[in-house]
């Protein structure tokens, strides 16, 4: 069993319960929106809503990076950061998806690659 120390407390067990929060807002979109995220793949260009979706997601994680970093980080808008990373993911992951078969040529296929042709 391990022993509590000054380091653990309720002040670790906040810290515990923060960081769970901001997961949880990155991959409650990430999972709610991704069908919607194919949807508009299949509506727009792939590579533009990549490109789009893959600068918001990097601005969010920079955000979250540097508020990491300098230890300002207020719990809301790590939070908000988190929600705006988990929507760039949704939109991106469908556009991934679509683009490889359209970037393997037919003929590079392996046989278990269903998604060619």
């Amino acid at each position: 069993m391990l022993k509590n120390t000054d380091a653990d407390g309720p002040a670790q067990e906040a810290a515990e319960k923060a960081a769970a929060l901001v997961l949880a807002c990155q991959s409650l979109p990430q999972w709610v929106f991704i069908l919607l995220g194919g949807v508009i793949a299949d509506r727009m260009s792939r590579s533009r809503l990549m490109a789009i979706a893959d600068g918001v997601g990097a601005f969010a994680y920079a955000g979250l990076t540097t508020m990491t970093l300098t230890r300002h980080a207020p719990l809301a808008l790590m939070c908000a950061l988190a929600v705006v990373a988990g929507l760039a993911t949704a939109l991106f992951a469908p556009a991934m998806n679509g683009v490889v078969p359209l970037a393997v040529p037919v003929t590079g296929c392996s046989r278990p690659m269903v998604s060619c042709g």
